[in-house]
């Protein structure tokens, strides 16, 4: 029951949400008008209702997105955060303090922020004399210059600084909208999040033509020929907009810092090869990492290899997972005593209710909800039966988590021949089987050389006691 069909969908969906109703048998009712949906009138009215609230959802987002650029074109703030200014509440003069807050507030206004102010000129300034954009955040944090929102500065803060139109008194909005994200666009894990009842939404970019365009030389940061002369730069450095790319380091992506920062190739020279760092200490300075640069790449593959073969898939290894996955699923038949009792009482209904269905198939009712109904009872024993085997008979380690494990295990012994062979085309079968990877220093700090951390998504069964993270 829901108070008005609006709280079910506003995306003209109201039908199939009705259907999925029906299809269970469940009644779906309108109270504030004292209707049910799955009815044979509901389902006539479902479809008008469907048309009806998508147009009440389209009015109401062109009357907010109207009213957001009145205020907008008034010069009040209108969402978002913006490094080198504050926002500033306005209330009626006729309002005492004592009585200000947000209900009764006229709008919100901007004003430059003195101190943010003065760094953005110092990163316009040392970009124009040739900075690098690592060696400004680098600078920044050393400074210890706080950023609006993340911990610390990198070069992707850095850019957004100077790109920005709005420190050279250009304000705009409306330059991009979010939307749903249409059913045969989506991901396997986007189709999971919307089938759990969550939108999967994305931001697309308005033609330059609905953008909405605003000029304050009150909140003039910088001047013209300035801020020019660094899109210039950028734009000979090629710092624009970059298309996402596969990259061609056999350890992308699967081994940090101990600082969070992902380890990526810091140089690339032949014939030495690739050396490794912390991406986040090239990107924002030693202020927030300590780590300078690893051994090449070349011996950080060979340490991970040895080590991933030793813990996991030597021999040995092997049959403590076979045995510990054993003895750790009849502990876990005996750690909840109640289950048992639950799943016979569970089997006992499910019984019943398939006899039922049986008497009436066999007095003529043989509809194909009833025949339905009675092959989903049939499957529910089958799965409970199989349950209680588990938890009250010998187990006996065959079952599909097992075999799972050992595919598991498989397709990482075929990853690390890849991987030893310089490819990159089963790194997605090592994130499966490597929960983290972490560098670490060998001993108090890095000047005793570095340690690989590995905790395994397998981990649990390898030994019977939880596995520490082991070095190498």
């Amino acid at each position: 029951m829901v108070d008005h069909d609006s709280r079910l969908d506003r995306a003209g969906e109201l039908a199939a949400v009705r259907r999925r109703f029906a299809a269970r048998r469940v009644a779906l009712v309108v109270a504030s008008e004292n209707l049910d949906l799955t009815s044979k009138t509901g389902r006539v009215l479902a479809h008008v209702k469907a048309l009806i609230n998508e147009e009440a959802r389209l009015e109401t987002a062109r009357l907010s997105r109207e009213g957001l650029i009145s205020r907008f074109l008034a010069g009040w703030h209108v969402g978002g955060q913006q490094y080198g200014y504050r926002m500033i509440p306005v209330w009626p003069d006729d309002v005492p303090v004592e009585r200000r807050e947000r209900a009764n507030r006229i709008g919100t206004r901007i004003e430059i922020h003195p101190e943010e102010a003065e760094w953005v000129r110092w990163m316009y300034g040392r970009y124009a004399e040739g900075w690098g954009l690592a060696r400004i955040a680098g600078e920044l944090n050393r400074r210890t210059a706080q950023p609006r929102i993340a911990s610390a500065w990198g070069t992707s803060s850095v850019r957004l600084v100077l790109t920005q139109t709005r420190y050279r008194g250009e304000w705009v909005w409306n330059r991009s909208e979010v939307t749903l994200v249409p059913d045969d666009e989506l991901t396997a894990r986007q189709a999971a999040r919307a089938a759990r009842g969550k939108p999967v939404r994305r931001r697309l970019a308005k033609p330059d033509g609905e953008h909405v365009r605003m000029q304050h030389e009150d909140l003039r940061i910088v001047s013209d020929a300035l801020w020019f002369d660094v899109q210039a730069r950028l734009e000979r450095a090629g710092r624009g907009p970059r298309a996402g790319r596969r990259s061609s380091a056999p350890l992308a992506g699967l081994i940090r810092c101990r600082c969070g920062g992902a380890i990526v190739r810091i140089t690339n020279v032949p014939p030495t090869g690739a050396v490794l760092g912390c991406g986040r200490r090239r990107r924002a300075g030693s202020a927030v990492c300590d780590n300078a640069r690893m051994r090449g790449e070349r011996f950080v593959v060979a340490a991970l290899i040895e080590r991933v073969e030793q813990d996991l898939l030597a021999p040995a290894a092997l049959e403590t997972v076979a045995r510990t996955f054993a003895a750790r699923s009849r502990g876990a038949a005996r750690n909840d005593p109640g289950e048992a009792a639950r799943q016979r009482q569970r089997l006992q209904e499910a019984e019943q209710r398939a006899r039922r269905l049986a008497d009436a198939i066999a007095k003529g009712a043989a509809f194909e909800s009833v025949v339905e109904a009675l092959a989903a009872t049939q499957s529910e024993i089958d799965e409970v039966r199989r349950r209680l085997s588990v938890l009250e008979g010998p187990v006996v380690p065959r079952g599909r988590s097992m075999i799972g494990i050992g595919a598991v295990l498989e397709r990482g012994r075929a990853a690390l021949e890849d991987l030893r062979a310089g490819g990159t085309r089963s790194i997605g079968a090592l994130h499966r089987l490597l929960e983290r990877v972490t560098v670490v220093p060998a001993g108090d700090d890095w000047s005793a050389g570095w340690a690989l951390e590995i905790s395994y998504r397998v981990s649990e069964l390898v030994t019977a006691e939880p596995a520490e993270p082991k070095r190498t």
